[in-house]
């Protein structure tokens, strides 16, 4: 079995979660050890996650791999499946009957045939504010934005595009919106990322990501009126375990 990413992906948690999950099924099944796993990642190590890393995710993630028996490959270049194997970029080869693999994320197809409005891959260009680099009253927030990479990496990794970032970024603009015209002070929400590993009633292990808004400066906003006001997400990223080993 082949567990993984796709060059380019920019949502790698579940494929960590999965490889957790199918481990946890089978050994409760007995069937494990007629089972090899293999995780394939683009990332430079474990726990890179498109944002150069956090905290002690990689040694994390090593400890928990081997201590399961994963067998893993980094900056891994996936460039065949076939019913019965995944060929990786470097020649290598490995036995898959059931393949897992997380593709790269692609844009609107209309927002990307539209000139100068996004980029090859379809998603907008913005800055700090979430405002379009060109055009002045265009905004784009969430999974729409055109997030560059933090670092360069010998296999792409892109800037992770997730249902958590988006919830609380959005709900940080709403909030700051309505608190500005009101005159009240905005109350900044976090966002909590969970990735299992393994069921927790059958002694899994959680790790947790927690994430608090951070203000950026405002701009002018005499001509966007609708403007959400303060943009940005610090991500103030910890990994946490349940069984107290991180």
């Amino acid at each position: 079995m082949v567990i993984g990413c796709a060059p380019g992906a920019s949502c790698l948690g579940p494929a960590y979660e999965f490889a957790f999950e199918v481990d946890h099924a089978l050994k409760r099944r007995g069937m494990r050890n007629q089972v090899p796993i293999t995780f394939v990642t683009p990332e430079p190590f474990l726990g890179h996650f498109g944002v150069g890393g956090m905290g002690r995710a990689r040694q994390f993630l090593e400890g928990e791999l081997e201590h399961r028996d994963i067998r893993y490959r980094t900056s891994a270049a996936i460039s065949k499946i076939t019913e019965s194997s995944v060929e990786l970029a470097s020649g290598e080869v490995f036995e898959s009957r059931y393949t897992m693999v997380i593709p790269p994320l692609a844009g609107v197809p209309a927002v990307a045939r539209s000139p100068g409005l996004a980029n090859p891959k379809g998603f907008v260009p913005t800055d700090e504010s979430f405002r379009h680099k060109e055009f002045a009253n265009v905004y784009a927030v969430g999974v729409a934005v055109g997030y560059p990479p933090v670092d360069q990496t010998p296999v792409p990794v892109n800037f992770p595009k997730t249902g958590a970032h988006d919830g609380a970024d959005g709900q940080s603009r709403r909030t700051q919106h309505r608190c500005r015209h009101s005159g009240r002070r905005a109350n900044h929400s976090g966002a909590v990322r969970r990735m299992h590993h393994g069921h927790g009633r059958y002694g899994g292990a959680d790790a947790r990501r927690s994430l608090a808004p951070a203000a950026q400066p405002d701009r002018d906003e005499r001509r966007a009126p609708l403007a959400l006001g303060q943009a940005g997400l610090r991500a103030v990223l910890h990994m946490e375990a349940a069984d107290g080993r991180v």
